[in-house]
């Protein structure tokens, strides 16, 4: 279709310019034929006659010079609509690539809809996680909704054949339905399908009283608008997703140690305090022994539930591995980290009552930054208390104490270098 349009395009230009063409040359011939029959007048008439011929030959070739200066006027003209006419593609373009959030790109089109035209109503419609309804994502922040009532991406005919598709009268019979009886009567409209790698992402939607039909360049527009939308939108939905996958335990859905670890960075180069809590199931490798892998992965997925349920936005929960898990509570001391950890405790044993799992405890081991502000100290030390707490019966919480543990870790004797006996390996 651009390549259509463009061909179109350049065939008016050079039909424009043959007639200009041929209007020059009409207009050259003029002016030398007045040039030519004044000198012969000036020749054979009294001097008195003279100055009235010069006067009708300058006359004559005020229109040839206003139709010259005309031509060229709509030519420069031309020449700045083509311009801002490419501009638009290459602009909206620039600004997409350099948002990364979603909610950036719809405030984007919402900009680029005010340039498209300054009072036709625009809105773009985007799907929700189950791609079964679509909700309005942005509108124009002048000229408002046109008020489109379609409600899953596959209700939309412009979706359905997967290009834009544009109604010149609402009261049409092969117009859309949701078009019709409207309170400010028949509408024209252009609707463009948004998608990515062909897959239906939402539409974008114009629609205005056909006293002020949509001009062949803002629906080309509309078009670029939705094209471009659906591969921002496309592309910034796959790069959160790929960050998820990277970030997130599959099982339980909590953060990795690898988004533990990074955590714990960024609140070490901060002064703020925190607290941090390592958590391990009791006894799971006989739960995984007596009732099967499938019960020990239930019972790690009620776990996190519990988890994420008893922690606030601001704190981060995480699996490490195994029946292993951590949270990090900032702006808390071990005290407070303590109440967490018991209304953790109480939450877990009502989760079990309900759940298809069978019973299981948990032991918990708490740190904080007043304690030690190296994270790999602050680590060791409710590893330390997690030991403990099994140590002395398990199903409890202990606090850590960095007295027992020192700053680093020492080698060990197997890891310092031995003499090999030769002999032996012969042997």
């Amino acid at each position: 279709r651009r390549g259509a349009a463009t061909t179109m395009t350049t065939a008016f230009e050079k039909r424009d310019a043959q007639i200009w063409l041929k209007l020059a040359v009409i207009s050259f011939l003029a002016v030398a034929a007045s040039i030519a029959l004044g000198a012969y007048a000036l020749s054979h008439v009294t001097v008195g006659s003279r100055t009235s011929i010069v006067i009708c030959l300058l006359a004559g070739s005020v229109p040839v010079t206003v139709l010259l200066l005309a031509r060229s006027i709509a030519c420069t003209l031309r020449a700045l609509t083509g311009e801002a006419r490419n501009a638009f593609p290459a602009e909206l373009a620039d600004a997409l690539e350099m948002v990364d959030a979603e909610q950036d790109v719809h405030e984007v089109v919402a900009r680029a809809m005010q340039c498209i035209a300054a009072d036709l109503p625009m809105e773009m419609l985007v799907a929700d996680s189950s791609r079964a309804h679509l909700e309005r994502a942005c509108v124009h922040p002048v000229a408002g909704s046109p008020g489109c009532t379609v409600e899953s991406p596959y209700g939309c005919a412009a979706v359905r054949r997967g290009a834009p598709v544009a109604f010149a009268d609402s009261e049409a019979l092969n117009a859309c339905p949701r078009l019709r009886g409207r309170p400010e009567g028949p509408v024209c409209a252009v609707c463009v399908p948004v998608s990515f790698m062909g897959r239906s992402l939402g539409v974008v939607h114009a629609a205005r009283p056909l006293s002020q039909p949509i001009a062949a360049q803002e629906a080309a527009r509309l078009t670029t608008l939705g094209m471009q939308a659906g591969s921002r939108i496309g592309i910034v939905r796959a790069f959160r997703r790929t960050q998820t996958e990277a970030s997130t335990d599959a099982l339980t859905g909590l953060a990795n140690r690898r988004m533990l670890d990074a955590r714990l960075h960024d609140l070490t180069k901060s002064p703020q305090r925190y607290a941090f809590v390592l958590a391990d199931l009791d006894h799971f490798k006989s739960l995984n022994d007596n009732h099967g892998h499938e019960a020990g992965d239930r019972a790690l997925r009620v776990f996190g539930e519990v988890l994420q349920r008893c922690l606030r936005d601001t704190d981060l929960a995480a699996r490490c591995g195994g029946e292993e898990f951590a949270f990090v509570i900032p702006e808390a001391d071990a005290a407070r980290a303590a109440e967490v950890v018991e209304r953790v405790r109480a939450e877990l044993a009502q989760s079990l009552l309900r759940a298809n799992v069978p019973h299981y405890t948990a032991s918990f081991g708490i740190a904080d930054t007043d304690m030690t502000r190296d994270p790999a100290h602050l680590q060791r030390v409710a590893d330390d208390a997690l030991y403990r707490a099994k140590e002395q019966g398990r199903n409890r919480a202990c606090l850590g104490d960095p007295q027992r543990v020192a700053p680093t870790v020492p080698r060990r004797a197997t890891e310092h270098n031995a003499k090999i006996d030769l002999r032996m390996l012969a042997a």
